[in-house]
């Protein structure tokens, strides 16, 4: 079952159906956003891929952000200028104000720990937290992705 969004002021606004996460975005293309400059935060990826769990952090934080929807494994991660950003050509990866991030579990765990929320207080809780976030990139993440892909 993939995530359904909802929009709730036109297409700028949205939240994850049944849940209260909900995240403002501004489309890259979008001549009425702000230019790249004044945006501190930039997620390049696609709901298709695994860029979908920052978009999830982003709403679980409440979090403005410029998306630029970029597929996995799609031209638009061979040019130089996203090599630039991120060499393994992969999505997600992050713009924060200078600061580039890849990897969808190493920017959840920055974006939380930045913005004091959703991140253990202590370094006994912050090693169950990596514990359990690179179990499910190693094991849970592995069968999501054969299911989803045999199942469509």
């Amino acid at each position: 079952m993939r995530p359904r969004f909802e929009s709730l002021q036109g297409d700028r606004a949205w939240r994850f159906a049944g849940t209260s996460a909900a995240g403002v975005c501004r489309q890259g293309s979008d001549p009425a956003g702000p230019t790249r400059e004044e945006t501190l935060l930039r997620l390049h990826g696609s709901a298709r891929s695994r860029a979908l769990r920052t978009w999830w952090m982003a709403a679980e934080l409440g979090l403005e952000y410029e998306h630029n929807d970029i597929l996995p494994r799609s031209t638009a991660t061979k040019t130089p200028e996203y090599r630039a950003l991120n060499p393994n050509g992969r999505v997600p990866t992050i713009e924060d104000d200078g600061f580039v991030l890849s990897e969808s579990m190493a920017i959840n765990l920055y974006l939380a720990r930045k913005h004091g929320k959703l991140y253990p207080a202590d370094a006994h809780n912050e090693a169950l937290a990596w514990q359990w976030s690179f179990w499910e990139t190693d094991r849970l993440d592995r069968q999501i992705v054969t299911y989803a892909n045999h199942a469509m």
